[in-house]
């Protein structure tokens, strides 16, 4: 059985916090960040040195899934990601054929031994499940992180 942490992209990894507007007027900021701008380094750090300790592995449940998995693969190793950490089944179905991240989740547990999982995401998801929300322009906060680890310590299902 597997531990999941089903990650967002847009928010928690790339919050537009990160998008600055330069003296000499360049703007870094774009309504619908890609992940060509480099994501979130600390929080990325703390999923490589955390997750292996509760054994959770990421599966990305972000609308960047409808470029595919060589593109998600290969973004998470320009911005640093312990690749032993994403699941071989990394993406969900969202939002190439299932258009609701809930339910992609949910299809997602039914084709997978899933004993524990979390969700990151901007968005809303549903009631009564393990979800850290951060904003989209704030991304990961202290005390979303130590929201974070405090789940990936308590949960079990």
């Amino acid at each position: 059985m597997t531990n999941i942490l089903f990650l967002d992209i847009d928010g928690p990894l790339i919050p537009t916090r990160l998008h600055v507007k330069t003296p000499s007027g360049l703007f870094y900021y774009d309504h619908h960040p890609t992940m060509t701008k480099v994501m979130d380094a600390p929080f990325i750090k703390y999923l490589n040195d955390v997750l292996p300790v509760h054994k959770y592995q990421i599966v990305f449940n972000t609308a960047h899934n409808d470029f595919g998995k060589d593109y998600i693969l290969n973004h998470a190793i320009d911005n640093g990601f312990d690749m032993k950490l994403i699941h071989d089944d990394c993406m969900t179905k969202y939002p190439y054929e299932i258009y609701n991240r809930m339910r992609a989740i949910e299809e997602y547990i039914s084709r997978h031994p899933i004993k524990n999982w979390i969700v990151v995401d901007d968005v809303y998801i549903a009631d009564g499940i393990n979800h850290i929300r951060p904003t989209l322009s704030e991304g990961m906060t202290k005390d979303l992180i130590l929201e974070l680890d405090d789940l990936l310590t308590n949960t079990t299902f």
